[in-house]
C-alpha cells in the first residue's frame, strides 16, 4: 500500500460520489455490503492486475483489450504501445470510464434499449498519456 492518507481520502470521495446517483439499477446491483471502502481497495489491489480497457471505433462498435495495471497512489497505471488501437482511441477526445457523461435515450439498461454520449463534462480526476521510451514507441495512460 504506497497510498498517502490524503490519496485515500480523495479516492473515498471519488468512490462516494459515484455511488450518490439517481440511477436505481447501479444501486441495485451496488448494495451496500458490496461495497469496498478506499481503504479497502488499496489493502486488496496490490501488484498487476488485470484491466480490460474499453473503447469504441468511430462507427460506434465496441472493442475491449487487456491491459497489465498496477493500483499506485490512488489511480490505475498501464502502459500500451503507440500504435495500438486502444492508444488512439484513449486519445484526447476519448471517453474514459469515469467520465461525466450526458446520455440521450434509455439509459434504463433494458435489452433492446438505446442511449447514447451527447457531452462530455470537465474531469474531475487526470487521466496522463506521456510518451515514455520515444525509440520503441511505448506510452504509458493513467486514469
Amino acid at each position: 500500500m504506497l497510498e498517502t492518507a490524503d490519496e485515500i481520502a480523495a479516492l473515498q470521495e471519488l468512490l462516494d460520489a459515484s455511488i450518490d446517483s439517481e440511477n436505481e439499477h447501479l444501486l441495485a446491483i451496488m448494495t451496500p455490503e458490496r461495497r469496498l471502502s478506499a481503504e479497502q481497495m488499496t489493502q486488496l489491489l496490490i501488484g498487476m492486475q488485470v484491466l480490460v480497457v474499453a473503447t469504441a471505433t468511430a462507427d460506434g462498435r465496441p472493442l475491449t483489450s487487456c491491459v497489465d495495471g498496477h493500483f499506485v497512489h490512488g489511480r490505475w497505471v498501464f502502459t500500451t504501445d503507440a500504435t495500438a488501437t486502444k492508444a488512439r482511441h484513449l486519445g484526447r477526445k476519448g471517453v474514459i470510464v469515469g467520465d461525466v457523461v450526458r446520455m440521450a435515450g434509455d439509459t434504463s439498461g433494458d435489452e433492446g434499449t438505446l442511449a447514447r454520449i451527447v457531452a462530455a463534462r470537465s474531469r474531475r480526476w487526470v487521466a496522463t498519456r506521456r510518451l515514455s521510451c520515444a525509440s520503441t514507441g511505448v506510452s504509458g495512460a493513467e486514469a
